[in-house]
């Protein structure tokens, strides 16, 4: 019996629609589109389009002055705390015209190091920001073996505005300090189409040199959505060959080509292995002293009503790892994820780890003592199993960006030009506890709205450090972003952790479910298997 005569013999309902596909409601439980209602007032839960999301952010960017002004109007009008009967009660009285004054400090910027063949080698970046025209940078890297796939008809995106932007593109890299000797393999492939076999011709056809393996794989896209992840997912785990995607609309602008340009090269460069900015060993004295790895540790949640597993990355200065855990806050198996990375340490550098820098995110407040029992108690034990003497010094800590702390300086002059408080502003004191090691840093400027700083939360200290010390140590380390000529307002060994575990998303496999079918309502998580990162690839910054 077919669905359309289900309903006319079950309810009397003769289907307008017969041929139209059903709605998944439940495993096993199908419905006809037209015998369902979306009822009003409920919050939509999955990825906003294009344009609604342009709405959102135009209209949730307003200027620190504007914002602060808002958030007095309704404390003042709307929640009138200043006249809460209850508070009275209890004694207590809420100053609803005043927001807290407070005192804080702004860090010098470090001192950055480009590539010698520069006439200036090393500058002092201005507002959390540089350029790098006319720069070389630190360490370019050789691509010899590449191909541009354009995902979109020719009549779309015409060859020769494919092979005019291209040809920009490796003029500017080559200046940059990269070393492309040619031009790449351009092929058409159709979006719709099988994407494994486009991506296997573009390695093959772009072996311009056998001797090296396919570099990289460039993706035009005509518009982003799933076809984003397939890419990223077949490039990871099947071809072991990074990839880069850029909407087509960016090739037909007609300004700003150059630092479009600029822009990719800078990602590019980094997941062939350069180097595109340093610190110099006096910068980052903690780091250079003795043998130090900085860790930066990330749990990625899926959506509200998706049921998938947490997703956990873990990175270190050199390498990384994956794993899923059923929704939960503490990184499963963190001892053998540890291990193995002072493995590799010990591998590459042929000296043992005399010091750990652990910064780790995605942890609430309520959750502080349980990582520290679980996780600061796992490293201590993998150290004392790995190490025959002593082990590494460890500092943990917590950053937390989900908190409503906004800064604003109190005299326009000493802010910047959209009136937020200057990269490197550290406040603590006054609203932080006193029992506790931790500070606010907003150590970038942003483009548009109010910043948000990070709350930093020192929670285990074996290196003894000041909180000078430390705050100054995680400013610099926010300038050495691969991905832009700006100071991040994170610092990048987390950034990168959040990255590589929204790109692992793309790497997990459902048992017996097609990737529509994970929204059902059924209690639990989801179980499914995790697909490697190919050999080729670990040691590189492929997900920048």
């Amino acid at each position: 019996m077919s669905i359309s005569e289900y309903f006319l013999t079950k309810y009397e309902i003769t289907l307008k629609f017969p041929n139209l596909p059903c709605i998944l409601v439940n495993r096993g439980i199908y419905l006809p589109i037209e015998v369902c209602y979306v009822l009003p007032g409920q919050r939509f839960e999955g990825p906003l389009p294009d344009i609604t999301l342009s709405d959102m952010i135009k209209h949730t960017c307003v200027k620190p002055q504007e914002r602060f002004q808002r958030i007095l109007n309704a404390v003042s009008d709307v929640f009138q705390h200043d006249r809460d009967p209850h508070l009275e009660s209890i004694g207590m009285e809420v100053d609803c015209k005043n927001m807290v004054v407070l005192n804080g400090r702004v860090l010098n910027p470090p001192r950055l190091t480009f590539n010698e063949k520069n006439r200036q080698s090393e500058f002092i970046p201005e507002n959390g920001r540089w350029n790098i025209v006319n720069k070389v940078v630190c360490q370019g890297a050789e691509l010899v073996n590449w191909a541009v796939v354009v995902f979109d008809q020719e009549r779309s995106a015409p060859q020769q505005l494919v092979k005019s932007f291209m040809k920009r593109f490796r003029e500017i890299a080559n200046q940059k300090g990269m070393n492309i000797p040619n031009d790449p393999y351009v092929m058409y492939t159709n979006p719709q189409g099988e994407i494994t076999t486009a991506l296997n011709i573009a390695c093959h056809k772009s072996l311009f040199n056998k001797n090296y393996p396919p570099h990289i794989i460039i993706c035009i896209l005509g518009s982003t959505g799933p076809i984003y992840g397939e890419i990223k997912r077949i490039g990871d785990t099947q071809l072991g060959v990074p990839t880069q995607c850029i909407l087509l609309k960016r090739l037909a602008r007609k300004n700003g080509i150059d630092q479009i340009c600029s822009n990719i090269f800078l990602k590019v460069n980094a997941k062939l292995g350069g180097q595109n900015v340093i610190l110099t060993n006096d910068q980052i004295d903690f780091v250079s002293s003795e043998p130090t790895m900085i860790f930066g540790a990330d749990v990625f949640h899926s959506g509200r009503g998706d049921n998938r597993p947490s997703i956990a990355a873990l990175l270190d200065t050199g390498r990384f790892s994956v794993n899923k855990d059923p929704r939960n806050e503490i990184i499963e198996d963190l001892k053998g994820i540890v291990i193995d990375l002072l493995r590799v340490f010990y591998q590459r550098n042929q000296v043992l780890l005399r010091k750990i820098l652990f910064y780790r995110d995605g942890v609430g407040e309520t959750q502080f003592q349980h990582v520290k029992t679980y996780e600061v108690k796992a490293l201590k034990e993998v150290f004392a199993s790995v190490y025959r003497n002593s082990g590494p010094t460890l500092t943990f800590i917590i950053l937390q960006k989900r908190h409503h702390t906004r800064f604003m300086p109190t005299e326009p002059r000493d802010g910047d030009k959209l009136g937020n408080c200057r990269p490197g502003t550290v406040v603590d004191r006054t609203i932080l506890v006193e029992q506790e090691f931790d500070f606010f840093l907003q150590s970038h400027t942003s483009l548009q709205g109010t910043s948000r700083p990070i709350h930093y939360n020192v929670l285990h200290d074996e290196n003894d450090f000041t909180a000078d010390g430390i705050q100054t140590l995680t400013y610099r380390l926010c300038y050495l972003s691969a991905r832009c000529t700006l100071s991040i307002s994170q610092v990048p060994a987390v950034y990168y952790a959040h990255l590589i575990a929204n790109r692992a998303k793309h790497y997990f496999r459902w048992d017996g479910d097609e990737k529509s079918d994970l929204s059902r309502g059924s209690g639990g998580s989801s179980v499914g298997s995790i697909e490697e990162v190919k050999n080729g690839l670990t040691n590189a910054m492929f997900f920048i």
